[in-house]
């Protein structure tokens, strides 16, 4: 089971084919896909930042027909939980990355997924099983 994270998604919507055709390669074969509810969030940021309504209605639909293709893996408490271990380890360390990648990477790894990303270098250490593509 896979997990696409923000940057995946958002290259796929730029017409990045080759990535297109991976990602309907893993459902073809009957994988599951998700998507965070983090990336929808940053997704849905992209939306309403972009100031002409029309161009921003346009991103809207293809936004939500894009995400229609995948389950959503949601941000519940064991997903915080996991969160917090994820934020204090990296405190200590002294290796921070971007809170919505912890919290990406908190439920990549309690719902044992693999998160597919072109940022691997910020989920680097965190336990969790990431391919960069």
């Amino acid at each position: 089971m896979y997990c696409i994270d923000t940057n995946i998604a958002i290259d796929i919507l730029r017409g990045d084919e080759t990535l297109k055709e991976k990602i309907s390669r893993l459902v073809v074969s009957r994988e599951e896909v998700f998507i965070s509810s983090i990336s929808l969030c940053e997704l849905f940021k992209g939306v309403y930042l972009i100031e002409i309504k029309e161009k921003q209605d346009e991103a809207l639909l293809k936004i939500k027909s894009f995400i229609s293709s995948f389950e959503v893996v949601d941000f519940e408490e064991v997903s915080c939980e996991e969160f917090g271990r994820i934020y204090s380890f990296l405190k200590k360390i002294g290796k921070m990355v971007p809170e919505p990648d912890i919290m990406i990477a908190a439920m990549v790894k309690v719902n044992n997924l693999i998160l597919i990303t072109r940022d691997k270098k910020h989920f680097k250490n965190l336990g969790i099983k990431v391919e960069d593509w």
